[in-house]
């Protein structure tokens, strides 16, 4: 597992993930995630645990959120997570195109850090082949609102 600060470069590859055919079908599940600062820590061993399986994840952390104890994580991964008590899930594959991009928006604005599986990052992964392909495919265009 891999950390990385915000920047542009960080969040347009974020947003491909979405924007991509592909890429969309390989990590199909989207999720926005709200926790207690406490269960930080058991999410991060539970992540841990699926990347040690062979599961691939592209998270975005905002420390700022309403209550001052609270973290959102919100990005894309290829398994289903499980629920923990305190927190809350939100299943958003399902939302229309225009309103994941105000989402993006609206996320992107807290400051924040990318949290990225090895799985995905390693050399001649799938994703890695898959990203590699994405200029050879006919791409959809990403419309900041």
């Amino acid at each position: 597992m891999m950390y990385f600060a915000y920047n542009e470069k960080n969040e347009e590859f974020f947003k491909k993930i979405y924007d991509d055919e592909i890429l969309r079908q390989m990590f199909k599940y989207i999720t926005s995630i709200v926790l207690i600062e406490d269960e930080i820590s058991a999410f991060v061993e539970q992540l841990k645990a699926y990347e040690n399986v062979g599961f691939s994840f592209y998270f975005y952390y905002m420390d700022s959120l309403e209550k001052e104890d609270e973290r959102r994580i919100c990005g894309f991964s290829n398994f289903a997570l499980t629920e923990t008590e305190e927190g809350s899930f939100i299943d958003i594959s399902h939302i229309d195109d225009e309103d994941m991009h105000k989402y993006f928006n609206k996320i992107f604005q807290d400051d924040g850090y990318f949290i990225v599986s090895d799985n995905f990052l390693r050399k001649e992964s799938y994703e890695e082949q898959v990203f590699k392909k994405i200029p050879e495919r006919k791409e959809r265009t990403w419309n900041p609102i």
